[in-house]
Parts: structure tokens; sequence; C-alpha cells
């Protein structure tokens, strides 16, 4: 559950968080069975999460969101402030 939308991200924007997630959950499907490639994997893995979590806070200082509040974010893009538990 959200309450009221605190910011709209521009369609650029979201598709670029869009995208660093995807990035995220498409390489953790692709782990490898060898040692090597899943130490490999875990810090692409690391490394994408970290970029998306840098494009998150970027938006959110764009536009004037404080980046530690927990944000629900829906298809179009409108930012609110979650207000409670989702999985009632």
């Amino acid at each position: 559950m959200s309450g009221p939308h605190v910011a709209i991200l521009e369609s650029d924007e979201w598709d670029r968080y869009r995208a660093a997630l995807g990035y995220v959950t498409e390489l953790a499907q692709q782990v490898a069975e060898e040692t090597a490639a899943l130490e490999r994997t875990n810090y692409l893995i690391r490394g994408a999460d970290l970029l998306r979590v840098q494009i998150w806070r970027d938006l959110c200082d764009a536009h004037g969101l404080d980046a530690e509040v927990d944000y629900a974010v829906d298809e179009a893009g409108r930012v609110s402030v979650k207000s409670g538990r989702d999985d009632a």
C-alpha cells in the first residue's frame, strides 16, 4: 500500500532504473556452477546492484526526495511513500 505520489520520474529516468534492476536479475539467473565463474558472477551482481542504488540515489536527489525513505514506484514512474505492508 502506498501514500500519495511525491514525484513522477521522467520516462528515461524510470527506464534507466528498471534496466539496472533488470541487469541484477539477469545476472543472478546466469550464475555458473564453476567456483571461479561463480566468484566473477558475484562481483558482477554486486556491481550491477551498486549501479542500481546509485541511479536511485541520483533520481531521488534530482527530485528532492530522501533516498533513505521506502518508496513505491508504479509502472508509470509515479513515486509514492510506502505507508504499510504490501503483503496483507
